[in-house]
């Protein structure tokens, strides 16, 4: 009855998109008007263009629990996992193509579309943080046949058999990084106590950073500068510099942190004027 199919026409689908461009592409239906559950009928063919962002957040919690738990029988208490989740649907644009009716007499049936990409979108992503939690970002393009006189769906209600829905990723265009070089991060001088064990006094340090820029590329070099000013007997052995990625997901009032470490520079102190201990 219907083969509907998203397609490119100059690239996207299945792929990569780039934010603020224009997202192309064919529709293909194979249509037969004299099948029964068409017949007599004016059908809509329509593509949907979807961006959302979704998080599953796995957490323990107490329940109780009749019969046998840890070989113990009886009436108990016992810890289950459980999961939360989470969307929101952040991009949402929708065409019509075309009606479809007995007078449509072409048996495999293209029709194009395009829809304009906003110049900034959330990239796609997907990032598992452990213990069944997770976030993403995704993007996709559905065709689907629809029947307007049933609430805009086939059936009105439930699932539509005449879907077919295409994801593809979304990354933005480069940044502008020279205008980027205006906007330098600086971080002010911060003083700590150091001691020895809990309470025994051994002076303080003080440390300061700054980064050129607020945008780094992937796969480029990363440039950070610091100051350190070691006010006490403490021997300093390295300065290690890292750059972390923090992934936060919340659904529903749980909440899951994952952090890792994606960058890493240890710099000898040796090498380094004014972190070595001042003479006690």
């Amino acid at each position: 009855l219907v083969n509907a199919n998203a397609g490119t026409a100059g690239g996207g689908f299945g792929g990569v998109a780039v934010a603020g461009n224009a997202l192309s592409g064919n529709a293909y239906v194979r249509w037969n008007p004299n099948v029964p559950d068409v017949r007599g009928k004016n059908l809509r063919l329509s593509v949907t263009l979807k961006g959302e962002e979704r998080t599953v957040v796995a957490y323990r919690r107490d329940e109780d629990f009749e019969g046998e738990y840890d070989n113990v029988r009886g009436s108990t208490r016992r810890q289950v996992t459980d999961y939360r989740r989470s969307s929101n649907q952040f991009l949402f644009q929708t065409l019509w193509l075309a009606d479809l009716n007995a007078s449509v007499k072409v048996r495999d049936a293209q029709f194009p579309f395009q829809f304009s990409l906003p110049n900034r979108l959330p990239p796609s992503m997907s990032h598992t943080l452990g213990g069944g939690s997770k976030a993403e970002i995704v993007y996709s393009v559905t065709t689907e046949l629809v029947d307007p006189t049933r609430g805009g769906g086939w059936f009105g209600i439930g699932s539509n058999p005449y879907t077919h829905v295409t994801p593809f990723q979304v990354v933005n265009p480069q940044p502008d990084l020279e205008r980027a070089r205006n906007f330098p991060i600086n971080i002010p001088p911060t003083t700590e106590a150091v001691n020895l064990l809990c309470c025994i006094p051994r002076g303080h340090m003080t440390l300061a950073a700054h980064i050129p820029m607020p945008i780094v590329a992937s796969g480029t070099e990363m440039q950070m500068g610091f100051e350190v000013a070691n006010n006490s007997s403490a021997q300093v052995n390295s300065v290690v510099l890292k750059v972390k990625e923090k992934v936060i997901a919340c659904a529903e009032g749980e909440r899951e942190t994952r952090t890792v470490v994606i960058a890493e520079n240890r710099i000898p102190a040796a090498t380094i004027p004014g972190v070595q201990a001042k003479d006690s």
